[in-house]
């Protein structure tokens, strides 16, 4: 059997917990310890289901009882029943404040401590019982839709639900105020307040009550219920009020009434007829538009019947008017018979109804007769008029009626166009533009300003400009439209469109032409060209280049439906020598007009126009234009505008050809002037910088040293025994062995090295960025290198003496002194070697 209730024991005496533990488990009670404050915590953050909490106010060290009651109590609410050692009043003061169920003071007895848990399980039992169903109450008066208020005797606020607390967003402090602080804006009883009438009669009451806040107006059904005690006196404990807003319900109850007296001035008012009958066809009520039409008095009216006001001429319109009183028929369009006894062309529409509570038969009948003069008013104006009009269905686009107009303009007779559509005559030339107009006149119920493309009967090809609107004509739906000709004003816009695309052309061909070279000519004149044949759409393209031999060759090809054609040409050079040559030689333009016969199909006729393209007046180009299937002709716009391609071509090639040669000339003094400067600063034996050269560039260098503080070094190298080179191999044997040393060194230092002739067998090195040490091991490097170099008709080898110094300060030519020197003394020295100032 399981324990009864879970007990936590918040106790730091570990015999006091064993003890107690001990009596209440033996009541089948389950008890939890814990010995500290902090245990006891965190035992209730795991433990949701402890139904009471004995706790000892003394906890030893760190917090005590009441102060670990608070902070469980601040997490969850659970029954605490205090226990200690300390008197009543001590035990009371410590626990001020702290929701408990009582306190214990320690060694009282088993059955003390057992009645007081037990009593504590109960209440705490009891008290939940009590919250369930306080809640369970709070639910069922949550869910009533109308607002519920319990009300003290003294009118002060006890209790609301969700729905008063939704009509006023500050009900949370409307508890404990008088009940007309309910509705915002109240400060006193309500008139003939219900709930003071219930507490005066002792039963319940009801009112209607008009609430005015902000602007608004709003009415609430408002009972009050008294409640009394079960008391053979039965005193009033509180009133229950049920508040309902009625304002919505009594604003459509005031429309409504308001609506049925507008229903009868709404018949008294319509031009339309109205009449009213019962199943027989007796007249119960007729308007006043009823009563002027047909021109009788409502007495005499009152007194008729409907067989009586339509005009019954033969069987047939006696069975229609008995189908109508029988609902076989809600229509009818026979007119109705005046007092006069003239017709009045009517549309009348009829159903069955109530009239004061009986079953009765509504008619009402459209008056036709201003539609009937505005029909034949139509009919004039549309049968007349001079521009194209047409009627069509909407629904089923089957034309209805055209004018004259529409006849002559595309050649048809009436009786050929209505009732076909105008895809039936293959009108429209883009059926797509027509099914985008009928679709926005659908749509929108108007047309404005839509250009259209239109097929006479003969197939010539005519522009209008349509407009139209949807028209209703006995309850079908129809559109008028009206075309404006815009043909001959098409074709000036058309040519005007031509001639500015003309001009456009001839405009990229001028800015294009007039800067490209002559090597880029031939390929922008094909790109030109072919923008050219698009314009006059020639199905082939061709041109050819003649030289001085007047000899043709086809340099581009082009045909439409496959680009860049590749056949051989030459059947065209010979026909162009034979019939066009002369002529395009005097700059006249060619023609060519044949025939191309087919077995399968009829002859068609081919043409072409050759345009000859010059330069330093001669003929240097032909373009030739082929079109095929199509007699062309050629306007004097067309032959001008080819005319004048021609001559900006012409003078742009000679421009590209002009400019060629001045940049030839260009390059060629270029070139001359390049070898005169190199003449006046380079050695003409060996290539290097003569003496006078090489010693402003070394000024140029010293210079640049000082100013940055840069290493600078020079080498000046003479070359051993060169005049026994001469004596013994010859003159031209030493210029070799000069020329061969400036080679050597040309190779061997750096490109941002310095070279020059300096003397006859002397050379000058100038090392930027390079201090003396270094300086010392390039010259030496390169005297190692020359040992090796083996020179045409010459045993032995030829070595050098060289001299090489940093430069510190001074003059050049003290620079140039110390250099020498320095050579000087490697000569002395056994030569082949280099000597530095350190």
């Amino acid at each position: 059997m399981g324990a009864i209730a879970k007990i936590l024991l918040v106790e730091d005496d570990p015999i006091t917990a064993k003890i107690e533990s001990k009596i209440l488990h033996k009541h089948e009670i389950e008890v939890i310890h814990a010995g500290s404050g902090a245990e006891a915590i965190h035992i209730c953050q795991n433990h949701n289901d402890i139904d009471l909490i004995l706790m000892d106010i003394d906890l030893g060290a760190g917090q005590d009882g009441p102060e670990t009651a608070r902070q469980i109590l601040a997490g969850r609410k659970v029954p605490i029943l205090f226990v200690s050692q300390f008197s009543y009043d001590e035990i009371v003061k410590k626990v001020q404040g702290i929701n408990h169920y009582g306190y214990l003071i320690k060694a009282t007895g088993d059955s003390v401590l057992l009645e007081s848990v037990q009593a504590a399980l109960e209440r705490a039992r009891f008290e939940k019982e009590i919250s369930q169903r306080e809640q369970f109450l709070q639910d069922v008066i949550d869910s009533i839709q109308d607002g519920v208020v319990v009300l003290n005797p003294d009118f002060t606020i006890q209790q609301v639900n969700h729905t008063m607390a939704n009509w006023n967003d500050q009900m949370e402090t409307l508890i404990k105020k008088k009940c007309f602080h309910i509705f915002p804006g109240q400060s006193a009883h309500c008139f003939n307040c219900p709930v003071r009438r219930a507490m005066s009669n002792n039963q319940t009451e009801q009112e209607l009550v008009t609430i005015h806040h902000q602007g608004q107006e709003k009415i609430f059904e408002i009972s009050a219920h008294p409640i009394r005690e079960r008391t053979d006196i039965g005193q009033i404990r509180h009133f229950v009020s049920i508040i309902r807003d009625v304002t919505h319900k009594k604003r459509i109850e005031k429309k409504f009434r308001a609506s049925q007296k507008n229903f009868r001035n709404f018949f008294h008012t319509l031009n339309d007829l109205i009449l009213i009958a019962n199943l027989k066809g007796r007249i119960l009520y007729s308007n006043p538009a009823a009563r002027k039409a047909l021109g009788y008095a409502r007495k005499e009216l009152s007194t008729m019947t409907i067989h009586q006001l339509f005009s019954q001429k033969n069987i047939a319109e006696q069975q229609f008017i008995e189908e109508i009183l029988t609902g076989k028929r809600q229509s009818c369009a026979l007119p109705l018979a005046g007092k006069m006894g003239a017709p009045i062309p009517v549309e009348t529409r009829i159903w069955f109804g109530q009239w004061n509570g009986h079953e009765t038969l509504y008619c009402i009948s459209k008056d036709l007769s201003a539609e009937r003069a505005a029909l034949e008013k139509f009919e004039t104006l549309f049968y007349s008029n001079p521009a194209p009009m047409a009627v069509s269905d909407l629904d089923n686009p089957r034309i209805l009626d055209v004018n004259q107009a529409y006849c002559q303009h595309l050649g048809y007779s009436r009786q050929d166009v209505i009732g076909k559509t105008s895809f039936e005559l293959n009108l429209f030339v883009d059926p797509e533009e027509y099914r985008a107009a009928a679709m926005e006149l659908r749509n929108s119920g108007s047309l404005r300003n839509r250009e259209l493309r239109l097929r006479t009967s003969e197939g010539q090809i005519r522009y209008g400009l349509f407009s139209g609107d949807r028209i209703q004509s006995q309850g079908g739906r129809e559109f008028l439209t009206v075309m404006q000709d815009i043909t001959e004003i098409k074709s000036y816009q058309v040519e005007l469109d031509r001639k500015l695309s003309m001009e456009r052309i001839l405009a990229r061909l001028a800015a294009r032409l007039i800067t490209i070279d002559l090597f880029m000519f031939t390929m922008e004149l094909q790109n030109i060209l072919k923008q050219i044949g698009d314009f006059f759409s020639a199905d082939h393209l061709y041109i050819f280049q003649i030289n001085s031999q007047a000899n043709l060759q086809c340099i581009y090809s082009w045909e439409k439906s496959a680009g860049v054609d590749t056949k051989n040409h030459n059947h065209l050079i010979s026909l162009i020598h034979r019939k066009h040559l002369t002529r395009l030689q005097n700059n006249e333009l060619t023609f060519d007009n044949w025939n191309v016969t087919s077995l399968t199909s009829p002859p068609e006729r081919h043409s072409a126009v050759c345009v000859p393209i010059r330069h330093l007046d001669s003929l240097s180009f032909i373009l030739r234009l082929e079109f095929y299937n199509e007699n062309r002709s050629w306007p004097e716009s067309d032959s001008l505008f080819v005319r004048t391609i021609s001559s900006i071509i012409s003078n742009a090639y000679s421009r590209s050809y002009h400019e060629f040669q001045l940049q030839q000339q260009k390059s060629e003094l270029e070139d001359k002037n390049k070898r005169l400067n190199e003449a006046v600063v380079r050695d003409s034996l060996t290539g290097l910088y003569n003496h006078g050269h090489i010693h402003e560039l070394l000024e140029r260098e010293v210079s640049e040293s000082s100013r940055y503080n840069r290493p600078l070094s020079i080498l000046l190298l003479d070359i051993d025994h060169f005049k026994l080179i001469n004596d013994r191999y010859g003159h031209k044997t030493g210029d070799n062995v000069l020329i061969g040393i400036a080679n050597q060194l040309s190779f061997h230092f750096r490109e941002c090295d310095l070279i020059g002739r300096y003397g006859g067998e002397e050379f000058l090195v100038i090392l930027p960025e390079t201090n003396s040490e270094q300086a010392f091991l390039s010259a030496d490097r390169f005297r190692k290198n020359l040992e090796t170099v083996r020179f045409p008709q010459m045993a032995d080898t030829v070595t050098v003496s060289i001299g090489a110094c940093q430069y510190k300060s001074g003059y050049i030519n003290d620079l140039i002194k110390k250099a020498d020197a320095l050579m000087y003394s490697a000569k002395r020295s056994g030569r082949n070697r280099v000597i530095t100032e350190n």
